[in-house]
C-alpha cells in the first residue's frame, strides 16, 4: 500500500504581519488580528443577506442599502482605528457598541416582522464585544454582549427564537474569549517574571565569579600572611576573614524578590541585611 500524505491548509494569511499587525510587542494586537478577520467574515455574511434576501422582503430597501452601507464603513473605521494601542480606549468600544445597537433597532423601523431574523447586523454583533473582551475584560465583553442581546430581544414584534439563541451564543462565547485572554495575560506575566528572574540569576553568578577569581582571594591572601606582619597585619587578617564570611554570604544568597507593580514594599528594611 503506497504512503500518500495528507496536506492541511495553514491558514498562513491569518498572520497579523501580513493582515497590517506588525508591532511585535503588542502581543494583543495578534490576538485582535483574528478577532478582525472573523468579524470582518461575519460583516460580509451580513450584507450578502442584506442585498440578497432581506431587501426582498421590505418595502423600504433604501434602508436596508443604507443600514448595510453604514454596517461596511463603521467596520472598516473602527477595525483600522483600533490597530493602534493608544486608541483601544473605553470610549471607541462604547461608540462600537452604540453604532452596533443602533444597526439592531433600525432593522424594527426597515424590515417587517420576520424579514431579518438576526436584524440587518447579522452575527456581525458580536465583533463589539469580542473587541472589548479582548482591551477592555472579560466584564465589559460581557456587559456589551448583555447590552446588544438586550437589544435583539427588546422589541416584541421581530422577537424569534433564532434570536434568543444568537444572544445566548454570543454571551457564552464572549464569556469564554474574556477568560483566556486573562489566562493569556496571565502566562505572560508569569513568563516575564521567569526571564526577569533568570537574568538576575545570571548576573549574579556572573558577579559571583568575578568575585571568587578577584575579591576573595585577595582577602585570604591577606587572612593568611596578615599575622605575620605584627599587631596591625592581625587586625587586617581579623577584618579580611569577616569581610570575606559576608562575601560569601552574599554570593550564596538566591532570594530574588518579587514584588507587584502596586504593592509599597520598606527598602531600607530590605537592605538592612547588607549594611556592612
Amino acid at each position: 500500500m503506497s504512503e500518500f500524505t495528507v496536506r492541511l491548509p495553514s491558514f498562513s494569511w491569518l498572520r497579523p504581519t501580513r493582515i497590517g499587525f506588525r508591532d511585535p510587542t503588542d502581543l494583543l494586537g495578534r490576538v485582535y488580528a483574528v478577532a478582525v478577520v472573523a468579524r470582518s467574515l461575519l460583516g460580509l455574511h451580513a450584507v450578502f443577506v442584506n442585498l440578497f434576501f432581506v431587501v426582498h422582503y421590505t418595502d423600504r430597501p433604501l434602508g436596508v442599502v443604507a443600514a448595510t452601507a453604514v454596517l461596511i464603513a463603521w467596520h472598516v473605521f473602527i477595525s483600522w482605528r483600533l490597530r493602534v494601542p493608544a486608541h483601544r480606549t473605553w470610549p471607541a468600544h462604547v461608540a462600537d457598541l452604540g453604532v452596533t445597537v443602533a444597526l439592531i433597532l433600525v432593522t424594527a423601523l426597515t424590515v417587517p416582522p420576520g424579514g431579518a431574523p438576526l436584524s440587518l447586523a447579522g452575527y456581525w454583533i458580536g465583533g463589539c464585544a469580542a473587541y472589548a473582551a479582548i482591551f477592555l475584560g472579560t466584564r465589559w465583553g460581557v456587559g456589551f454582549a448583555l447590552v446588544t442581546s438586550a437589544a435583539l430581544l427588546g422589541v416584541p414584534s421581530h422577537f424569534e427564537l433564532q434570536r434568543l439563541g444568537a444572544a445566548f451564543v454570543t454571551v457564552i462565547l464572549i464569556a469564554c474569549l474574556g477568560v483566556l485572554i486573562e489566562q493569556f495575560r496571565a502566562t505572560l506575566a508569569e513568563r516575564e517574571e521567569e526571564r526577569a528572574r533568570a537574568g538576575a540569576l545570571a548576573e549574579r553568578a556572573r558577579l559571583s565569579r568575578i568575585v571568587h577569581d578577584g575579591a576573595l582571594q585577595v582577602l585570604a591572601l591577606v587572612e593568611r600572611e596578615g599575622p605575620t606582619l605584627g599587631g596591625r597585619g592581625v587586625l587586617l587578617a581579623e577584618l579580611a576573614r569577616e569581610s570575606e564570611a559576608q562575601l560569601r554570604v552574599l554570593l550564596q544568597d538566591r532570594e530574588i524578590a518579587t514584588v507587584e507593580d502596586t504593592e509599597r514594599v520598606d527598602l531600607a528594611a530590605t537592605l538592612h541585611r547588607y549594611e556592612s
